[in-house]
Protein backbone atom coordinates (compact mmCIF):
# COMPACT_ATOMS: atom_id res chain seq x y z
CA UNK A 1 0.00 0.00 0.00
CA UNK A 2 2.51 2.74 1.25
CA UNK A 3 4.42 2.10 -2.42
CA UNK A 4 1.61 4.33 -3.61
CA UNK A 5 2.73 7.75 -1.82
CA UNK A 6 4.72 9.39 -4.31
CA UNK A 7 5.90 12.38 -1.82
CA UNK A 8 5.54 12.76 1.93
CA UNK A 9 3.37 16.05 3.22
CA UNK A 10 4.79 17.93 5.83
CA UNK A 11 2.49 19.71 7.84
CA UNK A 12 3.59 21.79 10.56
CA UNK A 13 0.28 22.94 12.91
CA UNK A 14 0.62 26.03 15.66
CA UNK A 15 -2.83 25.24 18.24
CA UNK A 16 -3.47 27.83 20.66
CA UNK A 17 -5.05 27.76 24.11
CA UNK A 18 -8.40 29.71 24.32
CA UNK A 19 -8.19 32.10 27.27
CA UNK A 20 -9.68 35.38 28.08
CA UNK A 21 -8.19 38.50 26.56
CA UNK A 22 -5.69 36.38 24.88
CA UNK A 23 -5.27 36.14 21.20
CA UNK A 24 -4.61 32.86 19.47
CA UNK A 25 -2.70 32.11 16.37
CA UNK A 26 -3.06 28.85 14.12
CA UNK A 27 -0.64 28.08 11.12
CA UNK A 28 -0.36 25.24 9.21
CA UNK A 29 1.94 24.66 6.08
CA UNK A 30 1.95 21.79 4.14
CA UNK A 31 3.87 20.59 0.86
CA UNK A 32 2.96 17.29 -1.09
CA UNK A 33 2.46 15.12 -3.63
CA UNK A 34 0.26 12.43 -4.54
CA UNK A 35 -0.11 8.80 -6.44
CA UNK A 36 -3.23 7.90 -8.54
CA UNK A 37 -4.93 4.90 -8.18
CA UNK A 38 -5.17 2.62 -11.42
CA UNK A 39 -8.54 3.47 -11.89
CA UNK A 40 -8.12 7.21 -11.64
CA UNK A 41 -5.18 6.45 -14.48
CA UNK A 42 -7.13 4.19 -16.58
CA UNK A 43 -9.90 7.28 -16.47
CA UNK A 44 -6.76 10.06 -17.54
CA UNK A 45 -7.00 11.47 -13.95
CA UNK A 46 -3.42 12.44 -13.08
CA UNK A 47 -2.74 13.19 -9.21
CA UNK A 48 0.76 13.14 -9.69
CA UNK A 49 1.17 16.93 -9.02
CA UNK A 50 2.78 18.53 -6.52
CA UNK A 51 0.69 20.93 -3.75
CA UNK A 52 2.15 23.49 -1.41
CA UNK A 53 -0.21 25.26 0.86
CA UNK A 54 -0.41 27.69 3.79
CA UNK A 55 -3.30 27.72 6.22
CA UNK A 56 -3.80 30.50 8.99
CA UNK A 57 -6.08 31.47 11.50
CA UNK A 58 -6.14 34.34 14.08
CA UNK A 59 -8.57 35.76 16.46
CA UNK A 60 -9.65 36.09 20.10
CA UNK A 61 -11.79 35.37 22.50
CA UNK A 62 -12.98 38.34 24.94
CA UNK A 63 -14.94 37.84 27.99
CA UNK A 64 -16.75 40.62 29.72
CA UNK A 65 -19.76 41.54 31.74
CA UNK A 66 -20.90 37.62 31.19
CA UNK A 67 -20.87 37.86 27.36
CA UNK A 68 -18.89 36.79 24.99
CA UNK A 69 -17.30 38.25 21.46
CA UNK A 70 -15.54 34.77 19.31
CA UNK A 71 -13.87 36.75 16.13
CA UNK A 72 -11.34 34.58 13.92
CA UNK A 73 -10.26 34.79 10.51
CA UNK A 74 -9.27 32.30 8.25
CA UNK A 75 -6.49 32.31 5.58
CA UNK A 76 -5.33 30.01 2.65
CA UNK A 77 -2.47 30.02 0.30
CA UNK A 78 -1.92 27.51 -2.01
CA UNK A 79 0.01 26.62 -5.33
CA UNK A 80 -0.33 23.88 -7.66
CA UNK A 81 -0.97 22.47 -11.07
CA UNK A 82 -4.06 21.15 -10.09
CA UNK A 83 -5.58 24.82 -9.93
CA UNK A 84 -6.72 26.04 -13.25
CA UNK A 85 -9.80 27.33 -14.86
CA UNK A 86 -10.56 23.84 -16.24
CA UNK A 87 -9.83 22.11 -13.28
CA UNK A 88 -11.55 18.81 -12.14
CA UNK A 89 -13.56 19.97 -9.32
CA UNK A 90 -13.89 15.92 -7.79
CA UNK A 91 -9.70 16.24 -7.85
CA UNK A 92 -9.23 19.32 -5.86
CA UNK A 93 -12.25 18.08 -3.14
CA UNK A 94 -10.16 14.82 -2.42
CA UNK A 95 -6.72 16.72 -2.03
CA UNK A 96 -7.88 20.23 -0.42
CA UNK A 97 -10.73 19.08 2.15
CA UNK A 98 -12.34 21.18 3.07
CA UNK A 99 -13.57 23.83 0.24
CA UNK A 100 -16.57 24.60 1.69
CA UNK A 101 -16.13 26.25 5.10
CA UNK A 102 -18.80 28.61 5.47
CA UNK A 103 -21.86 25.62 5.11
CA UNK A 104 -24.70 28.03 5.43
CA UNK A 105 -23.54 31.35 4.15
CA UNK A 106 -25.59 34.86 4.63
CA UNK A 107 -22.41 37.51 5.35
CA UNK A 108 -20.45 36.12 2.43
CA UNK A 109 -17.30 38.09 3.60
CA UNK A 110 -14.79 35.68 1.69
CA UNK A 111 -12.61 36.40 -0.54
CA UNK A 112 -11.42 33.08 -3.18
CA UNK A 113 -8.99 32.99 -6.30
CA UNK A 114 -8.41 30.05 -8.12
CA UNK A 115 -6.42 29.83 -11.69
CA UNK A 116 -3.34 30.59 -12.56
CA UNK A 117 -1.74 27.48 -10.46
CA UNK A 118 -2.90 29.25 -7.38
CA UNK A 119 -5.72 28.91 -4.74
CA UNK A 120 -6.18 31.89 -2.67
CA UNK A 121 -8.87 32.03 -0.03
CA UNK A 122 -9.66 34.24 2.92
CA UNK A 123 -12.60 34.88 4.95
CA UNK A 124 -14.42 35.51 8.34
CA UNK A 125 -13.78 32.39 9.97
CA UNK A 126 -16.05 33.14 13.17
CA UNK A 127 -17.59 36.36 14.69
CA UNK A 128 -19.98 35.46 17.31
CA UNK A 129 -21.64 37.47 20.33
CA UNK A 130 -23.09 35.66 23.51
CA UNK A 131 -25.16 36.20 25.98
CA UNK A 132 -27.41 34.84 28.65
CA UNK A 133 -27.57 33.55 32.06
CA UNK A 134 -28.30 30.05 33.88
CA UNK A 135 -31.39 29.66 32.13
CA UNK A 136 -30.64 30.27 28.67
CA UNK A 137 -28.19 31.64 26.29
CA UNK A 138 -28.13 33.35 22.82
CA UNK A 139 -25.72 33.58 20.41
CA UNK A 140 -25.71 35.61 17.09
CA UNK A 141 -23.04 35.77 14.03
CA UNK A 142 -20.91 32.63 12.54
CA UNK A 143 -20.41 30.08 14.60
CA UNK A 144 -19.34 26.29 14.40
CA UNK A 145 -21.92 23.70 15.67
CA UNK A 146 -20.33 20.75 16.90
CA UNK A 147 -22.14 17.30 18.27
CA UNK A 148 -22.72 13.66 17.48
CA UNK A 149 -20.10 10.79 18.29
CA UNK A 150 -19.90 9.34 15.48
CA UNK A 151 -15.91 9.47 13.91
CA UNK A 152 -16.34 7.95 10.17
CA UNK A 153 -19.84 9.38 9.67
CA UNK A 154 -21.63 11.37 12.12
CA UNK A 155 -25.43 11.67 10.64
CA UNK A 156 -26.64 12.90 13.37
CA UNK A 157 -25.64 16.66 13.29
CA UNK A 158 -26.08 17.72 9.59
CA UNK A 159 -24.82 21.18 10.60
CA UNK A 160 -21.05 20.27 10.12
CA UNK A 161 -18.88 17.93 7.94
CA UNK A 162 -17.67 14.70 8.87
CA UNK A 163 -13.67 15.22 8.79
CA UNK A 164 -12.56 11.37 9.92
CA UNK A 165 -9.23 10.31 8.32
CA UNK A 166 -9.13 13.85 6.79
CA UNK A 167 -5.24 15.42 6.92
CA UNK A 168 -6.66 18.71 7.29
CA UNK A 169 -9.63 19.19 10.35
CA UNK A 170 -11.23 22.34 10.43
CA UNK A 171 -15.00 22.54 11.42
CA UNK A 172 -17.73 23.98 9.42
CA UNK A 173 -19.39 27.60 10.31
CA UNK A 174 -22.94 28.80 9.73
CA UNK A 175 -24.25 32.49 9.99
CA UNK A 176 -27.63 32.74 12.41
CA UNK A 177 -28.51 32.60 15.73
CA UNK A 178 -28.60 30.01 18.75
CA UNK A 179 -30.82 29.59 21.98
CA UNK A 180 -29.61 27.29 23.92
CA UNK A 181 -32.72 26.34 27.44
CA UNK A 182 -30.48 25.35 30.46
CA UNK A 183 -33.18 22.95 32.08
CA UNK A 184 -33.29 21.33 35.46
CA UNK A 185 -34.69 18.00 34.49
CA UNK A 186 -31.69 17.02 32.23
CA UNK A 187 -32.65 18.33 29.53
CA UNK A 188 -31.07 21.12 27.70
CA UNK A 189 -32.57 22.71 23.97
CA UNK A 190 -31.20 24.09 21.14
CA UNK A 191 -32.67 26.52 18.76
CA UNK A 192 -30.83 26.78 15.69
CA UNK A 193 -31.65 30.02 13.36
CA UNK A 194 -29.60 30.31 10.43
CA UNK A 195 -29.92 31.01 6.57
CA UNK A 196 -28.40 30.61 3.29
CA UNK A 197 -27.84 32.71 -0.13
CA UNK A 198 -25.56 30.60 -2.06
CA UNK A 199 -28.47 28.73 -3.92
CA UNK A 200 -29.81 32.21 -5.74
CA UNK A 201 -26.28 33.68 -5.74
CA UNK A 202 -26.41 35.77 -2.78
CA UNK A 203 -29.63 37.82 -4.20
CA UNK A 204 -32.08 38.89 -1.64
CA UNK A 205 -33.76 35.24 -0.97
CA UNK A 206 -32.33 33.58 1.72
CA UNK A 207 -32.73 29.71 2.48
CA UNK A 208 -33.34 29.02 5.76
CA UNK A 209 -33.05 26.89 8.27
CA UNK A 210 -35.34 26.37 11.66
CA UNK A 211 -33.78 22.86 13.44
CA UNK A 212 -34.70 21.84 17.10
CA UNK A 213 -32.08 19.78 18.91
CA UNK A 214 -32.44 18.45 22.40
CA UNK A 215 -29.71 16.58 24.48
CA UNK A 216 -31.41 13.96 27.34
CA UNK A 217 -29.41 12.55 29.98
CA UNK A 218 -32.03 9.32 30.27
CA UNK A 219 -30.15 8.21 32.70
CA UNK A 220 -26.43 7.87 34.56
CA UNK A 221 -25.51 5.96 31.49
CA UNK A 222 -27.75 6.89 28.96
CA UNK A 223 -27.75 9.88 26.34
CA UNK A 224 -29.80 10.90 23.72
CA UNK A 225 -29.39 13.65 21.28
CA UNK A 226 -32.53 14.11 18.25
CA UNK A 227 -33.21 16.75 15.92
CA UNK A 228 -36.29 18.29 14.08
CA UNK A 229 -36.28 20.56 11.49
CA UNK A 230 -36.01 22.06 7.64
CA UNK A 231 -32.57 22.56 6.37
CA UNK A 232 -30.70 23.12 2.77
CA UNK A 233 -34.38 22.55 1.09
CA UNK A 234 -35.65 19.36 3.07
CA UNK A 235 -37.21 18.59 6.39
CA UNK A 236 -34.87 16.63 8.66
CA UNK A 237 -35.00 14.82 12.02
CA UNK A 238 -33.43 11.91 13.47
CA UNK A 239 -32.45 10.28 16.98
CA UNK A 240 -28.52 9.40 18.32
CA UNK A 241 -28.58 7.38 21.26
CA UNK A 242 -25.38 6.65 23.59
CA UNK A 243 -25.16 4.25 26.25
CA UNK A 244 -22.01 3.41 28.32
CA UNK A 245 -20.49 0.46 29.60
CA UNK A 246 -18.23 -0.53 31.65
CA UNK A 247 -15.00 -0.62 29.53
CA UNK A 248 -17.31 0.62 26.39
CA UNK A 249 -20.10 2.37 24.86
CA UNK A 250 -22.12 1.85 22.06
CA UNK A 251 -23.58 4.52 19.01
CA UNK A 252 -26.70 4.53 17.01
CA UNK A 253 -27.80 7.08 15.07
CA UNK A 254 -30.66 7.40 12.08
CA UNK A 255 -31.55 10.22 10.44
CA UNK A 256 -33.92 11.02 7.76
CA UNK A 257 -34.44 13.64 4.83
CA UNK A 258 -37.40 14.37 3.51
CA UNK A 259 -37.53 14.77 -0.65
CA UNK A 260 -36.51 18.30 -1.53
CA UNK A 261 -39.46 21.03 -0.69
CA UNK A 262 -40.82 23.18 -3.59
CA UNK A 263 -38.87 21.24 -6.28
CA UNK A 264 -40.76 20.18 -9.39
CA UNK A 265 -38.37 17.42 -10.33
CA UNK A 266 -39.00 14.18 -8.40
CA UNK A 267 -36.64 13.87 -5.99
CA UNK A 268 -35.52 11.50 -3.40
CA UNK A 269 -35.91 11.23 0.56
CA UNK A 270 -32.63 10.33 2.17
CA UNK A 271 -32.18 7.73 4.93
CA UNK A 272 -28.77 7.92 7.34
CA UNK A 273 -27.89 5.68 9.84
CA UNK A 274 -24.53 4.88 11.91
CA UNK A 275 -24.17 1.73 14.56
CA UNK A 276 -20.99 2.14 16.32
CA UNK A 277 -18.93 0.35 19.16
CA UNK A 278 -16.16 1.78 21.26
CA UNK A 279 -14.01 -0.91 23.18
CA UNK A 280 -11.15 -0.68 26.08
CA UNK A 281 -8.88 -3.07 26.86
CA UNK A 282 -6.23 -3.33 29.49
CA UNK A 283 -6.38 1.09 29.49
CA UNK A 284 -3.53 -0.14 26.76
CA UNK A 285 -5.74 -1.37 23.66
CA UNK A 286 -8.73 0.69 21.79
CA UNK A 287 -10.80 -0.89 19.39
CA UNK A 288 -13.43 1.17 17.61
CA UNK A 289 -16.32 -0.45 15.28
CA UNK A 290 -18.15 1.50 12.74
CA UNK A 291 -21.00 0.14 10.29
CA UNK A 292 -23.56 2.69 8.24
CA UNK A 293 -24.58 4.41 5.36
CA UNK A 294 -25.21 8.69 4.13
CA UNK A 295 -27.00 8.12 1.72
CA UNK A 296 -27.00 10.53 -1.19
CA UNK A 297 -29.24 11.67 -4.38
CA UNK A 298 -27.44 11.21 -7.56
CA UNK A 299 -29.08 13.75 -9.41
CA UNK A 300 -28.28 16.56 -7.07
CA UNK A 301 -24.88 18.15 -6.75
CA UNK A 302 -25.13 19.29 -2.92
CA UNK A 303 -23.74 22.69 -1.89
CA UNK A 304 -22.05 20.73 0.86
CA UNK A 305 -19.62 17.94 1.26
CA UNK A 306 -20.98 16.24 4.24
CA UNK A 307 -18.31 13.74 4.56
CA UNK A 308 -14.36 13.16 3.69
CA UNK A 309 -15.22 9.33 3.07
CA UNK A 310 -16.01 9.05 -0.78
CA UNK A 311 -17.79 5.91 0.07
CA UNK A 312 -21.96 6.15 0.70
CA UNK A 313 -22.39 2.68 2.28
CA UNK A 314 -19.23 1.66 4.77
CA UNK A 315 -17.85 -0.57 7.47
CA UNK A 316 -14.83 0.56 9.89
CA UNK A 317 -12.32 -0.83 12.44
CA UNK A 318 -10.04 1.43 14.11
CA UNK A 319 -6.92 0.05 16.89
CA UNK A 320 -5.11 2.14 18.35
CA UNK A 321 -2.39 0.61 20.75
CA UNK A 322 -0.58 2.71 23.72
CA UNK A 323 2.73 1.53 23.46
CA UNK A 324 4.09 3.57 25.82
CA UNK A 325 2.99 6.73 28.09
CA UNK A 326 4.30 9.00 24.72
CA UNK A 327 3.80 6.68 21.82
CA UNK A 328 0.23 6.00 20.37
CA UNK A 329 -0.30 3.84 16.89
CA UNK A 330 -3.49 3.62 15.50
CA UNK A 331 -4.77 1.55 12.35
CA UNK A 332 -7.89 2.68 10.59
CA UNK A 333 -9.43 0.60 7.51
CA UNK A 334 -12.90 1.22 6.16
CA UNK A 335 -14.89 -1.10 3.50
CA UNK A 336 -17.50 0.10 1.25
CA UNK A 337 -19.83 -2.69 1.49
CA UNK A 338 -21.00 -2.15 -2.20
CA UNK A 339 -18.08 -1.97 -4.48
CA UNK A 340 -15.70 -3.32 -2.32
CA UNK A 341 -12.88 -0.46 -2.21
CA UNK A 342 -11.97 0.13 0.88
CA UNK A 343 -9.24 3.01 2.58
CA UNK A 344 -6.73 2.49 5.19
CA UNK A 345 -5.23 5.30 7.49
CA UNK A 346 -2.02 4.37 9.80
CA UNK A 347 -0.49 7.07 12.53
CA UNK A 348 2.00 6.98 14.74
CA UNK A 349 1.80 9.83 17.45
CA UNK A 350 4.61 11.14 19.95
CA UNK A 351 3.77 13.45 22.83
CA UNK A 352 6.64 15.46 24.04
CA UNK A 353 5.23 16.68 26.78
CA UNK A 354 1.70 18.21 27.30
CA UNK A 355 2.20 20.87 24.69
CA UNK A 356 3.80 19.47 21.61
CA UNK A 357 3.49 15.89 19.73
CA UNK A 358 4.32 14.34 16.18
CA UNK A 359 2.60 12.18 14.32
CA UNK A 360 3.50 10.60 11.23
CA UNK A 361 0.92 9.20 8.93
CA UNK A 362 -0.06 7.42 5.76
CA UNK A 363 -3.62 7.39 3.89
CA UNK A 364 -5.22 5.50 0.46
CA UNK A 365 -6.87 3.62 -1.22
CA UNK A 366 -6.15 -0.26 -0.03
CA UNK A 367 -8.69 -2.08 -3.20
CA UNK A 368 -9.89 -0.05 -5.98
CA UNK A 369 -13.90 -0.63 -6.45
CA UNK A 370 -15.08 -2.46 -8.75
CA UNK A 371 -17.20 -1.74 -11.69
CA UNK A 372 -20.52 -1.73 -9.64
CA UNK A 373 -18.98 1.92 -7.86
CA UNK A 374 -21.79 4.34 -7.65
CA UNK A 375 -20.25 7.33 -7.59
CA UNK A 376 -16.56 8.39 -9.34
CA UNK A 377 -14.77 10.08 -6.29
CA UNK A 378 -13.79 6.85 -4.77
CA UNK A 379 -11.80 5.61 -7.59
CA UNK A 380 -10.08 9.15 -7.92
CA UNK A 381 -9.03 8.95 -3.85
CA UNK A 382 -5.27 9.29 -3.81
CA UNK A 383 -2.56 8.28 -1.65
CA UNK A 384 -0.60 10.45 0.67
CA UNK A 385 1.67 10.41 3.64
CA UNK A 386 2.92 12.86 5.92
CA UNK A 387 4.32 14.29 9.03
CA UNK A 388 2.25 16.62 11.23
CA UNK A 389 3.95 18.33 14.32
CA UNK A 390 1.72 20.18 16.75
CA UNK A 391 2.07 22.40 18.99
CA UNK A 392 0.33 24.58 22.17
CA UNK A 393 1.14 28.11 23.05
Amino acid sequence: MLNKVLLIIIQLFALSAYSSQVPHLTVNTSSHGTKSSSKADELNQDFNKALNQINLVAGDDIHFWGNNLKIDLYARYAQSSHFSENMNEMNVNNLFFPQQIIARDVLKAQHLKIGDDIYEQALLYQAAYSWGDEDVTFTIGRFSIIFGDGYFLNPINPLNHSQSIAPQKINQVNDGAKITFHTKNKLKLHLYFLGDKRYSDYNEEITRTVMLRGEWKQSKDTEINYILGEDQKRHKYGVEIRHELKTAYIDAQAVRYSQKLNDSTDSAGLFHYLLSLNKNFEKRHKLSLEFGKFQRDKDEKSQIKYNYLPFESFAAAAWSFQVTSKLTTRLDYILNSESDASLYNISATYSMGKQYSVQLFALGLAQDSNDDADFLEEDLFPSIAGLNLQGKF
